[in-house]
């Protein structure tokens, strides 16, 4: 099999060219097996980056969260230690707490980020919201290896004054930099 726009070679199964990214018709056999991104014999449907950005909007909120219960864990946990409010009051309006906070907050979404996209669900709790997934170029499940890559990435798509995020609403697959970057798509379910 053949890609029909650059004409290199194809496994069976592939559902993008990996030389083009071209998207290639899945075909069925006769027994009507059904692809990875669970269609059969129709177009793959990319991820708008509207739906991208909502999906971001409510992992954030949720990784937020989670970061407030840990620093609250951590302020209990150092008063039943010992500490005076007044220690307590100089560590919340120092820069330490700043770099421990967004320490926290790296360390939790690049974990919830890498564990759900690499899971059955293909998808964070907020990408299962807005019924959209994350796979590999031939409609696959990424591994966990991938997607922590993935969410590394994501943070040169930030350094490009956010340009690089902007990019899954102008290229032919919706994909962001960080996608393109560890050949990635973001697809409907």
């Amino acid at each position: 099999m053949f890609c029909s726009k650059c004409g290199s070679s194809l496994k069976e199964g592939d559902l993008f060219c990996p030389i083009c990214g071209g998207s290639v018709e899945p075909t069925v056999s006769n027994n009507s097996e059904i692809n990875n991104l669970g269609t059969n014999n129709t177009k793959v449907s990319y991820a708008s980056f509207g739906k991208r950005f909502v999906a971001y909007i409510l992992d954030a909120l949720i990784v937020y969260g989670a970061t407030f219960l840990a620093l609250v864990l951590i302020f209990a946990i150092m008063i039943m230690n010992g500490y005076s409010e007044a220690q307590l009051d100089e560590l919340v309006l120092s820069e330490s707490m700043l770099i421990i906070e967004n320490s926290i907050y790296f360390i939790l979404l690049t974990v919830y980020v890498s564990v759900f996209h690499s899971s059955s669900k293909q998808a964070t709790f907020g990408k299962m919201a807005m019924k959209i997934k994350v796979t590999d170029m031939d409609g696959k499940r990424i591994t966990f290896g991938k997607a922590f890559l993935r969410e590394l990435a994501t943070y040169i798509s930030a350094f490009t004054l956010f340009i690089g995020y902007l990019m899954a609403a102008f290229t032919e697959k919706k994909q962001a930099l960080h996608d393109i970057m560890v050949a990635t798509l973001v697809v409907e379910k």
